[in-house]
């Protein structure tokens, strides 16, 4: 958080030079602007529109930056709304909360006896009159301004209760009274009052004793009186006559004066002067762990300010922070420097390690040795005559898609199931030779067959799964196919056979019908009796026929 250093002297205003930045006229023919404070986007005034009546006042709001609340460009000082709907009195003194957004305006004199020892409460968005407070019967308030330390306000009283300040707290109840204050000779009366740290500043009313203008300044906490410095404004020569009212701080240390003139032509007008008088902002500086850092401090308006900055060996310069925002560290790797300094500013720095070059490892290439592939032998199998393979050769290169890994993996398997055929075709064999021995040698041949035949089977099963372990990929997927080609013609005969009978059905309806047609024909025509029960017989016969053919 930046904070203000303060001052350079304690006496701020002594040969300050002003400028002049703005003027506009004054509305009301016996108008004079009265007072001014500072919010965060405006210059407010408050014009007196006649001091004789309770005719509304005017406010006016004058860009305080070159850019409006929304950050876009305007000119700087010019007005940016005005409006006159509520009296304020004389509006001797302004003051700016900016904790609760409001303007308080000191009433001073007024011909609306219920005004006497008021403050009035300004919206300072829309620039209305909100509320009306009376602090006090005995006393007029002339000038006004917020307090930051307290969150109250000092106030300074008029002759009626004797020339003097009280401080009131954020209810606006008196905390602390200066007393009667012993002011210099030479005044006559005073306008608003500024506050500014610990010290606030004044105009005495000097206008009609012909000596010039003052701007006095006064100590809050030693409660004393510590210049009272000569004004020069540095008017031009058609001005006949001027009143400074009152100062606004707009920026640390900068200053604008409102002063009422009348030049030569008879032209009334409000003009802005502005003046920077000698402050001192602070640097401040941080460094974290693992280097150094130039200490920060106190510098003048308009000076520059150079922190350099070191990291330790084997560490860098990681970050640079500069008023909150970071900046390239390549840019400025050893120090940074604040020029013309208008404000606080703060500067901190981050060290980090070095990084160390970790060496990459060279890769080495190792001779990798490819492993022996043993093969297998298959197991033998004995192959059957090429009479007995033909018709087994074309199923077996089909089938082969779908049991190829399951039987290829059980070869075991298969091999035990050869056997077994083999085994059971001799066994039969046995059985036969046997039964052929006794049954003579006409049984001999069929011995003969039977054996040969359950031979053959036997081989041609090893032959199969043989084949089946060395099917060609490409016909993996015949087995799939014929699946879904059964299925298809499944699908299409119970298709068909659903048409088939959806067509009977409808044929016997229509008969179901002609036969009822005859029967009301049979009963409405009782001379062809005979004919009719004849057709009407042949018809049901017919009709009970197709019946029994459709079911």
């Amino acid at each position: 958080m930046l904070c203000q250093a303060g001052f350079a002297s304690s006496t701020p205003f002594t040969g300050a030079s002003w400028e002049l930045v703005g003027e506009y006229p004054i509305l009301g023919s016996n108008g004079a602007v009265q007072s001014v404070c500072a919010t965060e986007d405006y210059i407010i005034c408050i014009e007196n529109f006649n001091d004789l009546t309770t005719e509304p006042d005017v406010v006016s709001a004058y860009y305080k930056n070159d850019t409006d609340a929304d950050g876009n460009p305007v000119t700087q000082y010019s007005l940016a709304h005005q409006v006159r709907d509520a009296d304020f009195a004389h509006a001797n003194g302004m003051a700016y909360n900016p904790v609760t957004h409001e303007i308080l305006v000191s009433g001073y004199s007024s011909p609306d006896a219920s005004n006497y020892g008021c403050i009035f409460r300004l919206d300072p968005d829309t620039l209305e009159q909100k509320e009306r407070i009376q602090l006090s019967t005995s006393y007029n308030i002339l000038g006004i301004d917020y307090l930051p330390s307290t969150g109250g306000y000092l106030i300074q009283t008029d002759a009626d209760g004797g020339y003097g300040f009280k401080l009131l707290d954020v209810s606006l109840q008196v905390v602390d009274d200066w007393g009667t204050y012993p002011f210099d000779f030479y005044m006559e009366n005073f306008q608003d009052l500024c506050v500014s740290g610990d010290l606030f500043f004044l105009f005495p009313l000097t206008m009609h004793l012909g000596i010039g203008n003052f701007i006095q300044t006064y100590s809050l906490s030693q409660k004393t009186l510590l210049a009272d410095d000569t004004v020069d404004f540095g008017f031009s020569d058609d001005i006949t006559i001027n009143e400074p009212e009152g100062l606004c701080e707009t920026n640390p240390g900068e200053f604008i004066a409102i002063v009422n003139v009348t030049k030569a032509d008879g032209g009334r007008y409000v003009q802005f002067y502005r003046t920077r008088v000698p402050y001192l902002f602070t640097v401040s500086t941080s460094a974290a762990e693992h280097g150094s850092m130039s200490e920060g401090g106190e510098v003048s308006r308009g000076e520059e300010k150079t922190v350099s900055y070191t990291a330790d060996e084997g560490f860098r310069l990681a970050k640079l922070s500069v008023d909150g925002l970071y900046l390239p560290v390549t840019e400025y790797p050893d120090s940074y420097t604040f020029s013309d300094i208008q404000k606080d500013h703060t500067l901190a720095v981050t060290f980090e390690p070095v990084p160390t070059a970790t060496p990459t490892p060279t890769a080495t290439a190792t001779p990798t040795k490819t492993p022996a592939i043993t093969q297998t032998p298959e197991p033998a199998i004995s192959k059957a005559p090429a009479s007995s393979t033909v018709s087994f050769s074309s199923v077996a290169s089909h089938f082969a898609a779908f049991w190829k890994g399951t039987v290829h993996a059980g070869s075991a398997a298969v091999q035990k199931t050869c056997a077994f055929f083999a085994g059971a075709g001799r066994t039969v064999g046995r059985a036969f030779h046997s039964l052929a021995g006794k049954a003579g040698a006409g049984f001999h041949a069929f011995r003969s067959a039977a054996a040969s035949w359950f031979r053959h089977l036997a081989s041609a099963g090893a032959s199969l799964f043989a084949r089946i372990r060395k099917a060609d990929p490409v016909f993996l997927a015949m087995p799939f196919v014929l699946l879904v080609l059964i299925l298809l013609f499944v699908l299409r005969l119970r298709y068909v056979r659903r048409i088939r009978r959806e067509r009977s059905r409808k044929a016997l309806e229509h008969r179901r019908r002609t036969y009822e047609e005859l029967v009301r024909e049979f009963t409405e025509d009782p001379k062809d009796e005979e004919v009719s029960i004849d057709e009407l017989l042949l018809t049901i016969d017919e009709l009970q026929k197709e019946e029994q053919k459709n079911t």
